[in-house]
């Protein structure tokens, strides 16, 4: 028998797109106190370098950026045409009608979240996506 300690195992790892440092700052809370790995990009050519020098288990895209609507669909569709970024599992979080982004959503979006968040139904679909029990 093997065995493993923690530091061997291999951690979630969960990409925050969103121009608020704030609210990247409690997910990575979060996310820390289920073991779950997270960064965080504030602008559209961060999210793109970090998704495609890292490889993610999650991607959660706010779709305003700085004021720029549907910047995170932009963003997502960018990640799609990288077939390294294409399974990528994605969840949108929005201001505007989640029947706008439902209809623009790229491939592998897991949900869409409008704001304000169900903070505990958002970490919840999460940490299901990433295989994880509470």
């Amino acid at each position: 028998m093997q065995i493993i300690n923690s530091q061997q195992m291999t951690s979630q790892k969960v990409l925050v797109f969103d121009d608020d440092e704030r609210w990247c700052e409690i997910l990575s809370e979060i996310f820390k106190s289920h073991d779950v790995e997270s960064e965080a990009a504030h602008t559209v050519d961060e999210c793109l370098n970090l998704a495609k020098i890292n490889k993610y288990d999650l991607i959660i895209i706010d779709v305003i950026i700085n004021k720029e609507t549907l910047a995170g669909i932009s963003v997502a569709k960018e990640l799609d045409k990288d077939p390294a970024t294409r399974a990528v599992p994605k969840l949108f979080l929005t201001i505007v009608g989640s029947d706008v982004i439902e209809k623009e959503a790229p491939s592998n979006t897991r949900g869409v979240f409008t704001k304000p968040l169900d903070l505990p139904r958002l970490v919840e679909k999460a940490l299901q996506i990433l295989g994880i029990n509470k």
